[in-house]
């Protein structure tokens, strides 16, 4: 998605010549992409058409390079058929890499540079890890004790998981 969200921002810049658009026209895209059920993606399919009819370029950039030939592949009401916990890329690496990109910003920066700040970037990573896993440890929800089963999964599963079963369990239920 991260490739998808640079070109969508780099044809925005070349239609429009102006990074407000750019930037607008990008965070719209994103938003349309993570659309879950078909309604809300085509409410938000029809608001960006009103927005943006004045630069008809770039939704029709949107909709020939990207909505006709990908939407299947793009729009999560479409690819979020399977329960992720969270985890929202198929590739961590991929994941990685544009992490590292972002905080890094410059690829022009000295090695010394590049190990400092991926230091940190790892060590803040580690820390985020810590404090979730110490989070997952303490908390417990609430409705553990009016769902038996789930109890043993207590400190084995993450707290995203947990609250994802415990809606599963409630659906069932209702």
């Amino acid at each position: 998605m991260v490739h998808v969200k640079r070109n969508i921002e780099d044809k925005a810049l070349k239609l429009s010549n102006m990074k407000t658009i750019q930037l607008s026209f990008s965070k719209g895209c994103m938003k349309l992409f993570s659309s879950t059920i078909v309604d809300q993606y085509e409410e938000q399919l029809k608001y960006m058409r009103s927005k943006w009819k004045n630069n008809w370029g770039l939704m029709r950039y949107l909709t020939e390079y990207w909505l006709d030939p990908y939407k299947d592949r793009l729009v999560s009401v479409w690819t979020d058929h399977v329960t992720h916990f969270g985890t929202r890329t198929t590739n961590r690496v991929e994941s990685a890499h544009a992490t590292l990109k972002l905080q890094l910003g410059s690829s022009i920066k000295g090695f010394d540079n590049v190990f400092v700040e991926i230091n940190n970037l790892l060590n803040d990573q580690l820390d985020e890890v810590r404090r979730s896993l110490e989070l997952s440890c303490c908390t417990i929800p609430m409705v553990l004790d009016k769902i038996p089963i789930l109890s043993q999964l207590q400190h084995m599963v993450s707290n995203e998981c947990m609250n994802k079963l415990i809606r599963m369990h409630d659906e069932v239920i209702a």
